[in-house]
């Protein structure tokens, strides 16, 4: 990755799909250990544990980063979609108005 570039390549569906799988293994990850903690301990509606808190939150940031970047991803995908369409009639209308 070129220094200078790193915006340009923080927006390709590569490095897209990378933070994405890493966002997906971390919340796995935490959703396993707040299993393991409930398991060990019974369960109540509101916990006093700060550490059982935060990884409460953290989770749900997760989910939150996960669904935007799933939905940047679809929303990319529709733009190039009708960007392409407005190429194919950008061409035909050029070739209609060539004849």
């Amino acid at each position: 990755i070129i220094r200078g570039k790193k915006e340009e390549h923080f927006l390709t569906k590569p490095h897209q799909d990378a933070i994405l799988k890493v966002v997906r293994q971390m919340r796995s990850q935490l959703l396993d250990r707040q299993m393991n903690t409930d398991v060990a301990r019974t369960t109540s509606a509101t916990t006093s544990d700060p550490a059982s808190a935060q990884l409460q939150e953290l989770y749900e940031t997760l989910n939150i980063l996960a669904g935007g970047i799933e939905t940047l991803n679809d929303d990319g995908q529709r733009l190039s979609n009708e960007s392409l369409q407005c190429q194919i009639k950008l061409q035909k209308l050029a070739e209609d108005f060539s004849q």
